[in-house]
């Protein structure tokens, strides 16, 4: 996860993000994968590109949005599909009725 700067608000929020994904990590190791966790700030895609090494799996969420919204805000997940030197695996997320559809929800 990449987040911006900002106050201690958003640091308590980092620590439970930081949690939530180490639960995450702990679920993948136990069932045999090699998964680490790290917080970073700055652009998404490009922090997440710079993560990557090889043999490296990337797993992430996009919002789906197009149109407007994506020309507005630009796709995080094209722009990682489209330069990572690793697999990407892109599943949508935040969907209230889809937790099945979440790495999560699919470990669960």
């Amino acid at each position: 996860h990449v987040a911006a700067r900002g106050t201690r608000e958003e640091q308590v929020r980092l620590e439970a993000l930081r949690r939530r994904t180490g639960r995450l990590a702990l679920v993948l190791r136990k069932r045999g994968l090699r998964a680490s966790v790290r917080v970073e700030h700055g652009d998404p895609a490009d922090e997440i590109l710079r993560a990557a090494n090889p043999g490296d799996l990337i797993a992430m969420t996009t919002h789906g949005y197009g149109g407007f919204k994506r020309w507005i805000f630009g796709s995080v997940a094209e722009k990682i599909c489209l330069n990572a030197g690793v697999p990407v695996f892109v599943f949508r997320g935040k969907a209230p009725a889809a937790r099945h559809r979440t790495l999560e929800g699919a470990l669960a």
